[in-house]
């Protein structure tokens, strides 16, 4: 096992029990519907996965945590467990739909994995990826008064705590978008699942506003679509 996937399997050893989709969720799946020959990339426990199959999609995951992989093995979704750093494991186009939800921010090469998702994706299809937005309201108030405005610094806290999630990538709107369109993408839809303000969630503002969004959320596709 290289370094990359120790870590991943010892940081993402437990399988998150699957809850009540979120607005986030509830995006992606509006975007894809059903029908659709799908790729999930870091898949993770399968969560999406469970979700698109009974909405009469075809899904395959892949993933480079072991622990990931052997959840979803144990749910009897069809999981790769295979680097995402490294080559996606997949023909040229063969995805009506590929899905990066919250990986990115975990990967160093994130204009090889884009180029990626590009190749497996065919011409008339669309690639839908999330991350947490750095630029988000929350943060920007948190950053104002001069407190973290909730990022990995590291792999434990002073006390021993181990706080980070592994996140190596930050995004805004424009930053994530600059990535797709000079990787040959075309920008469809950006939208947020919602406008965090303490314990309060504002659906309704971040569809006005996605660059103030908690999570960024992008719909893309073959620039000469």
């Amino acid at each position: 096992m290289d370094k990359l996937s120790d870590f991943n399997t010892k940081k993402y050893n437990y399988g998150y029990k699957d809850v009540e989709i979120d607005e986030k969720t509830r995006i992606i799946l509006d975007f894809i519907k059903d029908g659709k020959n799908v790729l999930d990339v870091g898949c993770f426990n399968g969560y999406l996965m469970n979700i698109l199959i009974k909405n009469n999609n075809k899904v395959v995951g892949v993933d480079n945590s072991e622990s990931a992989f052997r959840i979803c093995k144990e749910k009897g979704l069809k999981c790769i467990l295979h680097n995402i750093e490294e080559d996606l494991p997949f023909k040229q186009k063969t995805f009506d739909v590929v899905v990066a939800s919250e990986i990115i921010e975990h990967i160093y090469d994130t204009d090889k994995l884009v180029k990626e998702m590009k190749r497996v994706l065919k011409d008339d299809g669309f690639i839908i990826i999330t991350t947490p937005n750095l630029a988000a309201l929350s943060r920007r108030i948190r950053l104002l008064f001069g407190i973290s405005p909730q990022i990995d610094i590291g792999v434990i806290n002073e006390q021993g705590d181990d706080l980070s999630v592994g996140h190596i990538r930050y995004f805004t709107v424009p930053t994530l978008e600059k990535l797709l369109k000079r990787n040959g993408l075309t920008i469809e839809n950006r939208l947020s699942d919602y406008i965090s303000l303490n314990k309060l969630r504002f659906k309704r503002l971040a569809k006005f506003w996605p660059s103030l969004g908690t999570d960024i959320i992008i719909k893309a596709r073959h620039e000469s679509i």
